[in-house]
């Protein structure tokens, strides 16, 4: 959802840096003016994380909740006090956002700021916000509404998907890949235009998990599957081993090493040669393999003195 809709009938560590506004403690509070129009999109929580709702979702019987993010200007916080307007994101849940709309009806947004109450202690699953109108704008505050930077709401929400579940996303890929019979692995790979999971651009990784998620709804409202599908034992492995284009950047380093730091790194991932490093070990393995260059690699090399 974009733009201001009326609510469905369904339904911050501090004041701190970041693109997000968050009041973390119980009765902070921040005096904001609402920017532009909200991003509205439904979630589920899935393994304790807060993902978009899919039809995966749907096919298990769990009902969504609408998210809401909207650019504010900030105009004062329990922290800073009152400061220089600053542009920041919040997100709202059913209930705020449904108060916020009301007071929008009533006031308008264009000439009010509103103060944002936070009533509940940190991780209380009970806590709420309060908004109320705080008073009119100034004029110097219109005018830099006016101009104020506007964050793309959309984009925003899939950066931090991607970089908040990045590392839980390519297990759960490679895992749900590894389900697939042989045919349903090339399948996947030819609709993606890629020959190893490897391959497969980061930028990607939410689409191919919405496809695989929708193939599995798919295929457990149809019949049983083959006797002859593969095991997760018995799919080919090659579908879920690095590139050639990754395993030469990690031979690279790994030529900077004595031999002992290499076979320490092939007994760390649990393999006996590069080629064999399964996609979902790869950030521990390079997160390994840069101690390991740190402590072994040969030192850099000393600056030359233009005046020696």
């Amino acid at each position: 959802m974009e733009g201001w809709q009326a609510p469905a009938e369904r339904s911050a560590r501090g004041d701190g840096k970041g693109t997000w506004l968050k009041l973390a403690n119980d009765g902070g509070v921040a005096v904001v003016v609402f920017l532009g129009d909200p991003f509205g999109r439904e979630v589920v929580f899935d393994n304790g994380r807060q993902v978009p709702f899919g039809r995966e979702h749907a096919q298990q019987g769990l009902e969504p909740k609408m998210r809401y993010a909207i650019n504010v200007g900030v105009l004062a916080t329990t922290i800073a006090g009152i400061k220089t307007p600053e542009a920041k994101v919040l997100e709202m849940s059913g209930a705020l956002y449904r108060d916020v709309y009301a007071l929008r009806t009533k006031y308008g947004v264009a000439d009010w700021a509103f103060e944002i109450q936070r009533i509940g202690k940190p991780k209380d699953p009970k806590t709420i916000y309060r908004v109320l109108p705080e008073r009119q704008l100034t004029a110097d505050e219109k005018r830099w509404m006016a101009g104020a930077p506007l964050t793309n709401l959309r984009s925003l929400y899939q950066e931090r998907e991607r970089s908040d579940g990045g590392g839980d996303s390519m297990r759960e890929l490679a895992q749900r890949v590894g389900r697939l019979d042989r045919d349903g692995q090339q399948r996947f790979l030819a609709r993606f235009g890629i020959r190893t999971l490897s391959e497969l651009e980061r930028v990607l990784v939410p689409k191919a998990l919405e496809y695989l998620r929708e193939q599995t709804a798919a295929s457990s409202a149809g019949p049983a599957v083959s006797a002859t599908a593969a095991t997760a034992a018995e799919v080919d492995q090659a579908t879920l081993l690095i590139g050639d284009q990754l395993a030469s950047q990690i031979v690279v380093d790994l030529k900077k090493l004595p031999q002992d730091a290499v076979q320490d790194w092939l007994k760390h991932c649990g393999i006996q040669r590069v080629r064999e490093l399964p996609v979902d070990r790869v950030p521990d393995a390079k997160a390994f393999l840069a101690l390991l260059v740190k402590e072994f690699g040969p030192a850099p090399a000393a600056p030359v003195d233009p005046y020696s």
